[in-house]
């Protein structure tokens, strides 16, 4: 017990220090690769957990490069792909989009039109209360027994150093919708 509780712990502060690094400088790369492999990844968790969860993977091949670090967008994918599981208790369904928007004004309308790869990645598992909504993103909340509190939140905050943004939409009993939208990689531009 005291172990597992000390790695508990160590996990814990690895994860808050990680959220003071700088992130590394964008480049480049491909998102239906990485979004094929951590599909890949849930999806054997979920048998491994006794859980019959589908995947249904719909990501053009064609899509330009989204702009960031590979590794980075990786693990924002992995979390948010992991709550979506763990939110479906024994059957379910995880629904994961990309697609391209060329004229997406990142400032409500007054920002000037960039482009945006978006990943929406939707489940049909309990949903979260209107409470439990507005507390997803706080740092330490959490209604999972063994939650530390900090995944979405340092999802969110990896995702809008890279430039781009997280969004969380849920209803009880229908499920969770979180959508990521990442900058578009260079010789992609927005539409006049």
């Amino acid at each position: 017990l005291i172990l597992r509780e000390a790695q508990r712990i160590n996990d814990l502060v690895e994860k808050m220090l990680e959220m003071g690094k700088a992130p590394p400088p964008p480049r480049p790369f491909a998102l239906p690769p990485l979004l094929h492999e951590a599909e890949q990844l849930l999806h054997s968790e979920a048998r491994a957990q006794g859980k019959e969860v589908r995947f249904e993977l719909r990501a053009d091949p064609s899509l330009p490069p989204a702009s960031g670090h590979p590794d980075t967008v990786y693990r924002v994918l992995l979390n948010v792909l992991k709550n979506a599981v763990e939110s479906i208790d024994q059957a379910g369904t995880v629904r994961i989009e990309a697609r391209l928007n060329v004229n997406y004004r990142f400032a409500r309308g007054r920002g000037r039109k960039r482009s945006f790869l978006e990943v929406e990645i939707a489940d049909s598992g309990k949903g979260m209360t209107g409470e439990e909504l507005r507390k997803a993103l706080l740092p330490f909340y959490t209604t999972k027994s063994r939650g530390t509190g900090l995944g979405l939140v340092m999802a969110r905050q990896a995702v809008t150093r890279l430039g781009g943004k997280l969004e969380i939409r849920s209803s009880p009993g229908v499920g969770t919708s979180v959508k990521i939208s990442l900058p578009a990689g260079p010789g992609r531009k927005a539409a006049p």
